[in-house]
């Protein structure tokens, strides 16, 4: 949904209305597993394109040693008067204390719709513990 104080390029300008399903599972002591499925109805209409735009992702990931994890990732959409986008993601995670994790990994677009090749970094850490 788009908040009164979004910008324009947050949303389609409208209410948007977004359901999400997610389904986790841990295989065995070593493998996660994430199935998404989503689906998007827009509040505003864009000339040609459909007002429903759907989604999915399927990721799997596991501990490489007691820092490291590695995951997988296999996602799309799809939205009438767009073509359809798919891509592979590949990623590692480093736990570099209790509370800091680095990660750093790339996708692949599988689909003409898609961006060619993205590489991302980032950090993830814990500023408060509330809990």
């Amino acid at each position: 949904m788009s908040l009164p104080t979004a910008g324009k390029t947050l949303g389609s300008g409208s209410h948007d209305l977004l359901i999400n399903g997610i389904y986790s599972s841990e295989l065995g002591s070593e493998w996660q597993v994430d199935l998404n499925l989503f689906a998007t109805r827009y509040g505003g209409s864009t000339m040609g394109l459909g007002r429903t735009e759907t989604g999915w992702a399927a990721a799997a990931s596991r501990s490489a040693g007691e820092r490291w994890e590695l995951g997988a990732e296999l996602s799309g959409t799809r939205r009438k008067g767009e073509g359809s986008t798919s891509q592979l993601l590949l990623s590692a995670s480093y736990a570099s204390t209790r509370s800091t994790v680095w990660d750093i990994g790339f996708s692949h677009g599988l689909t003409s719709a898609s961006p060619d090749w993205t590489v991302f970094t980032g950090v993830t850490f814990v500023a408060v513990k509330l809990f």
